[in-house]
């Protein structure tokens, strides 16, 4: 195989896969096909032409993407029933809680963060498909850290496209238990 046509397979499988320049998913947690299945052809087949070579790889990236919508659909019905029983604003809440700890723990000084609660020290506002609020706060090795954010909900509420945010300061241990944190 040429690199001409090495470069043209690895370019299409890697956007049939999901997968940037960099080998990370492009799908976001709570985006249709967030699971990504990596199937891995071995380095040397032989067969009789390029093209073939080419068609079976792209053959196998084409399943495999059909295998992870296939996968996260399974995944979302069975949670749908459960999380579909809580409350609409309180789950509008939790969708940003996910959407908000994924983004803020992608930031290297906060990538070991355990929990992100976007209503922990105020009520957000709710304006039709967006939340935001100056109150959420994150938990990172012991401390609570204060943030504001804006979270947009999809047409559906149940997974947020985008959720931007603002750290402030450390929340003081003495005002945890006012707003109901914990170590």
């Amino acid at each position: 195989m040429d690199q001409r046509s090495a470069l043209h397979e690895a370019l299409l499988i890697r956007e049939l896969s999901g997968i940037n320049r960099h080998g990370h998913s492009r799908l976001l947690p709570g985006e249709p096909f967030q699971t990504v299945i990596l199937i891995l052809t071995p380095p040397r087949l032989e067969f009789s032409s390029t093209m073939t070579r080419v068609s079976t790889r792209v053959l196998f990236a084409a399943v495999a993407f059909t295998l992870s919508g296939s996968i996260a659909h399974a995944a979302n019905a069975r949670l749908s029933p459960s999380f579909m029983k809580i409350e609409p604003k309180t789950r509008s809440l939790q969708v940003c809680n996910n959407k908000g700890s994924k983004q803020i723990s992608r930031e290297k000084d906060y990538a070991r963060l355990d929990r992100v609660v976007v209503d922990a020290l105020s009520s957000p506002t709710f304006n039709e498909n967006v939340i935001s609020g100056t109150g959420g706060a994150f938990r990172l090795k012991g401390q609570w850290h204060q943030f504001q954010f804006q979270c947009i909900l999809a047409d559906d509420r149940l997974s947020a496209t985008s959720f931007t945010y603002q750290i402030g300061d450390i929340v003081p241990e003495d005002q945890w238990e006012k707003y109901g944190l914990w170590r």
